[in-house]
């Protein structure tokens, strides 16, 4: 009898000195799904030459396009062993607008003359992929390095409203990323998680940087479940040669991201 309440006496201690599992080591996916308030300011230039022929284009100023709007996104992550992780990002940011310059505008191979009346297509769409290793960790949070691709495709498409002038590029910037991507949990319910990437790199026809901040918090109010809000700012300037096609893009966007998270 005395040997079962020692063992058993032993066992609680032990028990109570265990440290609860971290709130991260339950979750294999994550995935948020919301709204993107972005604010965007957008400067780009086109050309058939290899030098620095052609105009720098506001988009805004020059065309017209919204310089705010709500798009929706989605963001999603798979966990590996705890310390490993795959990060997926997309979102929409295609516009289409309306406007009279105010100036000329040479563009490609074509002359847009002062008062003309310009349709404009912009197809915007950001991937943004990446792994991340979290080589720090402890009960409450997790701090990793991370590496991957910010892949943004556009197509920019100016026409006359009668369409008698056309002219169009497209173009894939895809641009390797390093950063730190870190959590913190307040609690098992309430998370604060940031991540900063850059790129400068010139190589093969493309020169180009990349500052990318992300900041957020959320709240699992079930298991499973939960509501978060966060802020992402990002500034891109790439200049791209292929053939005899030129086109820069010099792009700010910042915003708020809220979303509804489900882990699983």
């Amino acid at each position: 009898m005395r040997f079962l309440l020692l063992s058993a006496l032993l066992a609680n201690r032990m028990a109570a000195g265990e440290e609860a599992p971290a709130p991260y080591t339950d979750i294999d996916w994550d995935i948020s799904l919301g709204a993107f308030f972005a604010d965007q300011d957008m400067k780009t230039r086109f050309s058939f030459e290899m030098d620095d022929s052609g105009d720098r284009v506001d988009l805004e100023n020059d065309l017209g396009f919204k310089d705010s709007q709500s798009v929706f996104r989605i963001a999603a992550s798979r966990n590996f062993a705890e310390r490993h992780q795959v990060n997926l990002d997309i979102f929409d940011l295609s516009q289409t607008s309306k406007a009279t310059l105010e100036k000329d505008i040479e563009w490609g191979d074509t002359v847009f003359p002062i008062d003309a009346q310009i349709v404009t297509n912009l197809d915007l769409t950001i991937y943004k992929v990446d792994y991340a290793y979290y080589f720090w960790r402890g009960r409450d949070f997790r701090l990793g390095l991370n590496g991957g691709l910010y892949i943004a495709d556009i197509g920019l498409k100016l026409r006359t409203l009668d369409r008698e002038e056309q002219e169009g590029g497209e173009v894939t910037a895809p641009l390797p990323v390093l950063g730190l991507r870190g959590e913190y949990f307040f609690s098992d319910d309430w998370r604060i998680s940031a991540s900063s990437e850059w790129f400068g790199l010139e190589f093969d026809g493309y020169d180009g940087t990349l500052h990318d901040l992300m900041v957020a918090i959320d709240y699992r109010f079930s298991r499973r479940t939960g509501l978060g809000i966060g802020y992402n700012i990002v500034e891109i300037n790439v200049d791209t040669t292929e053939k005899a096609l030129r086109a820069d893009l010099l792009w700010q966007y910042s915003g708020l991201f809220a979303y509804l998270r489900t882990t699983f």
